[in-house]
């Protein structure tokens, strides 16, 4: 059952001790919860195929919603033809294509995803073909003005952990923040990874790290927050 926001707020505030002058924040600590629960993996909720783009012949920038975390793909549709675009990181798309402008219009082959803008390179030749963008999308924030569900079904669990863990680091509680410690979190994110999809669905390398498996020893390999390397945890 996925639990709503004041379900989400209602354990938090059990598991601070219910504390009335906490009231103000706890909905914040949960946002921040969902943000960092969503960072670590591109959950399958967060999945989402964008199809609202349309080429236009000789444009060098196309905006992108702002709410993206990640693209894994990016196809142009021509006629019957599904044209899968090759990425190329932003720095190695300027180096090899300064001036796409100038190289002349044809089928695009490869793309860039700089700032909030995609970059198609060659510049396309046509008008009006359907760009279809696989991508990862960040939670919306939960709000006092709607008793709206979790944005990120079967992880209510691990939200309530990360946004308690959050609430007794901010009232100096040292007892629950070892109680609801951020290595317990990474477990309970690992449990949930292994089931909810295949490491292929995000095949492109630079994709935000995800929690991976080592069949061997069991163990699980979780990116920790603000750090690009992986550490392992046993679950």
């Amino acid at each position: 059952m996925t639990l709503k926001r004041s379900d989400l707020v209602s354990h938090v505030t059990l598991n601070l001790g219910n504390r009335n002058n906490l009231s103000t924040y706890i909905l914040t600590w949960v946002n921040w919860a969902i943000q960092d629960t969503a960072s670590v993996f591109n959950w399958r909720s967060m999945k989402k195929l964008l199809d609202q783009l349309r080429t236009e012949s000789g444009k060098v920038w196309y905006p992108m919603p702002a709410n993206i975390k990640d693209i894994t793909d990016v196809s142009i549709i021509d006629g019957s033809s599904t044209i899968s675009l090759t990425y190329k990181p932003p720095d190695v798309f300027r180096k090899q294509f300064p001036h796409p402008e100038e190289d002349g219009n044809q089928t695009p082959v490869y793309y860039t995803w700089e700032g909030e803008y995609l970059r198609f390179y060659p510049l396309c030749d046509d008008d009006n073909l359907p760009i279809y963008i696989m991508a990862a999308l960040w939670p919306e924030e939960l709000t006092t003005d709607n008793d709206a569900l979790c944005p990120l079904p079967k992880l209510e669990q691990e939200i309530i952990s990360r946004a308690t863990y959050i609430g007794a680091k901010a009232t100096g509680d040292t007892i629950k923040m070892r109680t609801f410690s951020p290595d317990s979190w990474l477990r309970g994110i690992g449990r949930i990874a292994r089931v909810d999809g295949h490491p292929s669905d995000w095949t492109p390398q630079y994709a935000s790290e995800r929690v991976t498996r080592d069949y061997r020893t069991g163990e699980f390999r979780v990116p920790p927050l603000g750090r690009s390397t992986l550490q392992t945890i046993n679950v």
